[in-house]
């Protein structure tokens, strides 16, 4: 059975803070291997978001724009449900096995024991939800949620690997379930009809996930679920912040969708999430960026090295701002094109929303990178705070513009709260690089 671990003093101290910033030196290094790791996460990031967009597009030119919008919301009320599902464990894994890598095994072992418990219960109560509110939806519903919940377990074992810096490990285990549903969907073209498509699609991420555990086991040694309640309490109130951000996050992403749903058609649901789909994969751009340098971050703060944190910080937040403004002049410059190319002639009406969407990148890019830097940091509360009242904003400014103005109202309200939340959160970032708390406040913090 696994040893409980002591979630308040990973990385931060303690009596094993000398072996313990020892080995997180060791991951840093002198930076000398982060080019290759970034290398591998952008690989990992363009096979696991450019199958799952091949596969929407050939749903989207094969079944009704109907259909696929409410395969759409489906996939919101999935999002959703595997948010929660991992209770904000991923990031305070792949932050702990950074600052504490010998105890990798344990601390995945004690996560995957929470993440087994909590996803068949979400996938029962969201289900059962649906059943009472919207009958009609249930296959799909059940379907979208269970291959979804099962292709979010992957990303326990890929926090770990991305904390240990096995970057393409994580890149192999990552790319079978993506690569297995584009496959999956272009059954499509051979009539085979959207819920058995659906069900393929659950098979792909469960051999995924068994092929990471296979693959963690095979580096870390036995993976074993703990019996402590004790460490099982100390996850949940360690990584309570990051499941509070991550809601927010989700909730200012796909407000939107919802409150079309509600209040206009399926058809507008549908030419939104197009555009947002699309413009998601830009965020390869972005992601690789954190998966790499976030560890390094956290590593760093631990290890004596602190003062490098203001650059570095500094220099990622500039290179996510010009990678967002050049997506943002392409996305305006052709949006129509794009769209018919990618999406069909019927998703053309979506043009204006797809330009003010990608305006959004800017700050969205900024944001993204701005909350993964502060979990470095321990500053996941302060982040949560500001995220929320965004998030609050956006849905109040939604209720009034989506009746009169649909899906481009819609997306301008999401491109002005993005731009309220870089703006604040670029700031107090840079303040807490310089000023970083000393090592009790980060235990009250984390």
């Amino acid at each position: 059975m696994s040893q409980p671990i002591d979630m308040g003093r990973v990385g931060r101290g303690g009596e094993n803070a000398p072996a313990g910033a020892g080995r997180s030196a060791a991951l840093i290094g002198g930076l000398g291997g982060w080019r290759k790791d970034l290398v591998y996460s952008v690989l990992a990031q363009i096979v696991q978001k450019l199958p799952g967009l091949v596969a929407a597009v050939v749903l989207a030119r094969h079944f009704d724009k109907d259909l696929i919008g409410q395969f759409f919301f489906c996939g919101v009320v999935a999002a959703l449900a595997a948010t929660l599902s991992h209770l904000g464990t991923d990031r305070h894994l792949r932050r702990s096995v950074a600052q504490r890598p010998e105890a990798a095994a344990d601390l995945l072992g004690q996560v995957l024991t929470v993440r087994l418990i909590v996803v068949p219960a979400l996938w029962i109560v969201v289900n059962l939800g649906v059943a009472l509110l919207a009958p009609e939806l249930l296959i799909l519903s059940a379907l979208t949620t269970a291959y979804v919940l099962v292709g979010d377990m992957f990303y326990s074992f890929s926090a770990t690997f991305v904390g240990m810096r096995w970057m393409g490990l994580r890149l192999a285990a990552g790319a079978i379930g993506p690569l297995l549903i584009a496959l999956s969907a272009v059954t499509a073209l051979r009539g085979f009809p959207l819920p058995t498509i659906l069900a393929l699609y659950i098979l792909a991420n469960g051999l995924m996930v068994v092929a990471a555990l296979v693959a963690a086991r095979a580096r870390l040694g036995p993976i074993r679920p703990t019996r402590s309640g004790a460490a099982v309490r100390a996850i949940l109130v360690v990584s309570a912040p990051f499941l509070l951000t991550e809601i927010v996050l989700l909730a200012q992403a796909k407000i939107d969708v919802v409150m079309l749903f509600a209040l206009r058609t399926p058809a507008e649901v549908a030419e939104y999430e197009a555009a947002y789909r699309l413009l998601e994969v830009t965020r390869t751009l972005v992601r690789p960026l954190m998966m790499v340098f976030v560890p390094i971050a956290a590593a760093m703060a631990v290890s004596g090295r602190e003062a490098e944190l203001p650059g570095l910080i500094a220099r990622l937040l500039l290179a996510v701002i010009l990678a967002g403004a050049a997506l943002a002049a392409v996305g305006v410059l052709f949006a129509e094109p794009i769209l018919v190319l990618v999406w069909g002639a019927p998703y053309a009406a979506g043009a204006g929303v797809f330009a003010v969407l990608a305006l959004a990148t800017i700050p969205l890019f900024a944001v993204m990178a701005a909350v993964h830097l502060a979990s470095a940091l321990h500053r996941e509360r302060a982040v949560l705070a500001v995220l929320a009242l965004t998030a609050v904003a956006n849905g109040t400014m939604n209720a009034v513009v989506i009746p009169a103005h649909g899906a481009v109202g819609a997306a301008w309200t999401t491109l002005a709260t993005e731009a309220v939340a870089a703006i604040v959160l670029a700031a107090l970032l840079t303040r807490w690089a310089r000023s970083p708390a000393p090592r009790a406040e980060a235990r009250s913090d984390g």
